[in-house]
């Protein structure tokens, strides 16, 4: 099979936006972090094809950081 290596990119929140999209669609491994705090699935954010979405819109300025392995 093919081998997998987990990916990770950068996102900064700008006070309104929700929704951030991945480059790839996550399969079973996925972190989202939030100004370096793991954040919580359906707590704080949902997943929906490759589009991570928040509860509430990061703060302008925060560094959101999701590490993934591609499905």
């Amino acid at each position: 099979g093919v081998i997998k290596y987990p990916q990770t990119e950068y996102f900064t929140g700008d006070g309104t936006t929700v929704k951030f999209t991945l480059a790839n669609t996550p399969g079973s491994y996925l972190a989202v972090y939030l100004a370096g705090l793991r954040q919580t699935p359906t707590d704080d954010y949902s997943v929906s094809g490759s589009d991570i979405t928040f509860l509430s819109a990061p703060k302008n300025g925060q560094k959101i950081v999701v590490d993934y392995i591609a499905a």
